[in-house]
């Protein structure tokens, strides 16, 4: 999202309501930017949808994220006629993404042998893994 800086004035801001898709997620930007002495400053709310992959099946999910910019925009002369707001952006994104993506809290993934998604339909493979430095511990006896 680019925006002229030099359109700003010492006490009229820049109005932002936009409607934008940055890294494939959709999201409304609602702020503005002002000029603070020599420095301008971004103010904004974010709402948007992210659409995700579950780590463990695979599918893909929309998540809801929500959260406040500010932020002084660090500028060059030259850049002020098409300042970039989308890596700011970006990474507030990315900074409000979960750790871990799951389409449910009991998501059961996908099958080790066979592939299937066991959320859907159950498989007939073996538990066990063979080629696991953990399957000694099945032999223990507690």
């Amino acid at each position: 999202m680019l925006v002229n800086l030099k359109e700003i004035k010492e006490n009229k801001p820049l109005q932002l309501n936009e409607k934008l898709e940055i890294l494939s997620h959709n999201l409304n930007l609602d702020g503005n930017i002002r000029l603070l002495d020599k420095e301008y400053e971004l103010k904004a709310k974010v709402d948007a949808k992210a659409t995700l992959t579950c780590d463990y099946c695979l599918i893909n999910i929309t998540h809801n994220i929500s959260f406040n910019i500010e932020e002084i925009l660090e500028t060059e002369d030259e850049a002020l006629e098409e300042f970039n707001l989308s890596p700011i952006i970006s990474a507030y994104i990315h900074e409000h993404l979960p750790m871990q993506i799951l389409c449910k809290e009991e998501c059961l993934g996908l099958c080790k042998t066979c592939g299937i998604n066991l959320n859907k339909k159950s498989c007939d493979c073996p538990n066990i893994n063979e080629d696991s430095p953990f399957s000694k511990l099945l032999d223990l006896d507690f």
